[in-house]
């Protein structure tokens, strides 16, 4: 057997390795990510009140509450987009839209977890939406574009 073609064949195994590994860790850092947004929807109470100063208006609670709201509702689509693309094998098999994926969904669960234990400034939350929800979210609507794109070519 030539060298080239047992690299060749080496590689390969190494990819099918990696794409084995990342396809149920995406799945399940997707539904961690999930998870832990559903539970902070339901007690998001105290970190708004964290956010507050010693003395406010009742508006400025419903204010801060309604924005954070929005804010979680708005990363459970994200992450109900990327599961469709996830779900539908348009990105399952594309490695790095899976790391990236499961990279952002493993961090953003982690410091979701933490804000929900520890009662985190509803401020901090805009961060680790942006770096943990829309990252991946762009990541995946390129990738199912592209994917779209060439494939209609």
């Amino acid at each position: 057997m030539p060298k080239s073609d047992f690299t060749l064949r080496s590689s390969s195994n190494m990819s099918i390795l990696a794409d084995g590994g990342l396809i149920p860790t995406r799945f399940l850092t997707l539904l961690a990510h999930l998870v832990v947004l559903i539970i902070l929807i339901w007690s998001r109470e105290e970190n708004v009140h964290a956010c507050m100063p010693l003395e406010y208006s009742v508006e400025d609670f419903k204010t801060k509450d309604t924005r954070l709201l929005i804010g979680l509702c708005t990363a459970v689509a994200l992450i109900v987009v990327e599961l469709f693309g996830f779900l539908s094998g348009l990105s399952m098999f594309i490695t790095s839209v899976s790391a990236v994926s499961s990279f952002c969904h493993g961090l953003g669960s982690i410091l979701l977890s933490m804000a929900v234990v520890d009662s985190w400034d509803c401020n901090m939350f805009w961060w680790v939406f942006a770096a943990t929800s829309i990252t991946p979210a762009i990541v995946e609507i390129i990738a199912t574009c592209m994917l779209v794109i060439l494939h209609n070519a």
